[in-house]
This record gives structure tokens, sequence and C-alpha cells, in this order.
């Protein structure tokens, strides 16, 4: 997964580097995507909930707009059940 921004100005090339990983930061799930076979796919809002931890449509019932700076500002459940665990 890549920044869009990153996609266009040829920064990671074609998009794929081996043995790197890329994270999200605070810009909105519509500038995140996928390379699929040389071309580019954006991230759906599920799938953006899967990566922050929630289950598949918790933000449903707002605009997709929305639910991207929802997830956006979220965070990650996996990260704070971790910690907690850690301090228990």
């Amino acid at each position: 997964m890549i920044n869009l921004h990153q996609w266009r100005t040829g920064e990671y090339g074609d998009g794929v580097k081996k043995g790197e990983s890329f994270t999200l930061d605070q810009g909105s799930g519509r500038d995140y995507v996928v390379p699929v076979n040389r071309r580019l796919r954006r991230l759906t809002p599920v799938e953006c909930e899967r990566l922050q931890g929630f289950p598949d449509n918790w933000t449903n019932g707002i605009s997709d707009s929305q639910r991207y700076k929802c997830l956006g500002n979220a965070v990650t459940v996996n990260v704070i059940e971790a910690i907690v665990e850690e301090m228990i």
C-alpha cells in the first residue's frame, strides 16, 4: 500500500520494493492505493476498518469521506490491546 502522491512522483519507482512495507499516516483513505498488476486500486472503507482493527462496516451509515476521516483519526485497536496487556 502506498500513498498516491508517492506513486505519482515516482518516489517508490513502480510502487513495490522488496522487504519494505508502507504505513498509514494522517492522510485520507482516498489517498492510499494498492498496486495490482501494475495498476492502482484505492482502499475501500471496509479495508481501512480492517487495517485499524475494527469489525467490517463499523463506520457504516455515514459518507465514505467521513468514514475515511474517522478511521484515519482512530487509534488502532490491536495496538491499544497490546499496550494494555503489557501493563496488566
